[in-house]
């Protein structure tokens, strides 16, 4: 019986010498393994912003196939004969090289290049999982004109599913580019109306979207389509109307809060360009060229708009270089300058909530 309780005591005793040699050698070889293969692929992996410098001198750029298949782009709408924008005239819309010199069209080839990495996510994580989750949290006034939308008996039905995802993904967006209560008060209602001659207009002061019924129908994607190869517009889809006045809300509430977001996007696509102090072409001709609709160039405000929606709604095949800058710019730059405005003006709520 002894001999018995000596052995098992001795079993313990040295399972627990084992354990105490075997767990510091297990822990180091794991923390050989993190350093070698873990850490290095880490480092590998570039940021998606770093490789959206462009090289206008080293770097030969060719514009996407499916514009040119898609559309019949011919080059930036910011060079055509008279340098403006002609909006009585559709057939000027198309621009052309014979303008421009070699590094304008280096340029614009630039932007129009296929995008290097078309798989970047619009935010970080989901605020809202599901559009019953986001009505909860909205305010009622917002969620009633938002179902009235989603629910209007003359909107074309194929689209109401996808209405459905591009909402939750715009209130994704507001939530995680600025914060989840100004994905509250961003918006105060969304009307259709009736007796609106243009496809949808934004009210800035009460942040009201009004559409026209004629938008909702089945037909407005005939109608946007050739809109889209005229140039006049900068997506071919459907929803170009809502999501185009959606991006004039984010430009007014900037504007609200004495942000100038034209003004940063042009410092943004300054930094972008290699050399940009020693290359004969300037930030005016710069912003021109990163136009991608015609109807970009009315004013500042549809530039923004335009922007906004190519790089919300466009598929995956017309995504371009120019696509990338504008990720970059309205999920990652915009967001350090409201960050160094807060700072600056030492502001402890969102400069949104104040509105």
């Amino acid at each position: 019986m002894k001999k018995d309780k000596k052995k098992t005591k001795l079993i313990y005793v040295s399972t627990f010498l084992i354990l105490l040699i075997l767990f510091p050698l297990i822990s180091f070889s794991l923390y050989l393994l993190y350093f070698v293969f873990f850490i290095p692929k880490l480092i590998s992996q570039p940021n998606p912003s770093d490789k959206n410098n462009i090289n206008l001198i080293n770097k030969i750029y060719k514009p996407n196939p499916f514009l040119f298949q898609d559309r019949g782009y011919k080059g930036t709408w910011a060079y055509n004969k008279d340098d403006k924008y002609y909006r009585y005239n559709q057939n000027d819309y198309h621009g052309t090289y014979n303008n421009l010199k070699k590094t304008e069209q280096n340029l614009t080839n630039a932007f129009l290049s296929t995008a290097d990495n078309k798989n970047l996510s619009f935010y970080k994580q989901k605020i809202f999982n599901s559009l019953e989750e986001l009505f909860v949290f909205l305010h009622p006034g917002v969620r009633k004109s938002l179902k009235e939308l989603i629910n209007n008996s003359n909107i074309c039905q194929k689209y109401q599913n996808n209405l459905k995802h591009l909402i939750l993904l715009f209130y994704n967006f507001v939530a995680n580019v600025l914060d989840k209560k100004s994905a509250d008060n961003i918006l105060f209602a969304i009307i259709i109306n009736k007796n609106l001659s243009s496809f949808g207009i934004t009210t800035k002061n009460n942040r009201t979207i009004q559409i026209s019924q004629f938008s909702l129908e089945c037909i407005y994607e005939k109608t946007i389509n050739n809109e889209w190869k005229r140039g006049g517009k900068s997506t071919n889809n459907f929803f170009h109307t809502l999501i185009h006045e959606l991006g004039h809300i984010i430009h007014y509430y900037y504007e609200f809060n004495n942000i100038d977001i034209v003004f940063h996007l042009k410092e943004f696509l300054k930094s972008k360009i290699i050399n940009f102090n020693n290359l004969d072409i300037d930030i005016e001709k710069i912003f021109k060229s990163f136009a991608f609709s015609s109807y970009s160039l009315v004013s500042n405000y549809e530039f923004i708009a335009e922007g906004f929606t190519y790089w919300f709604l466009t598929t995956d095949d017309l995504k371009t270089k120019a696509w990338e800058l504008w990720q970059e710019y309205f999920t990652n730059y915009l967001i350090k300058v409201k960050n160094q405005h807060l700072k600056n003006n030492k502001v402890k709520d969102s400069i949104l909530d104040i509105i």
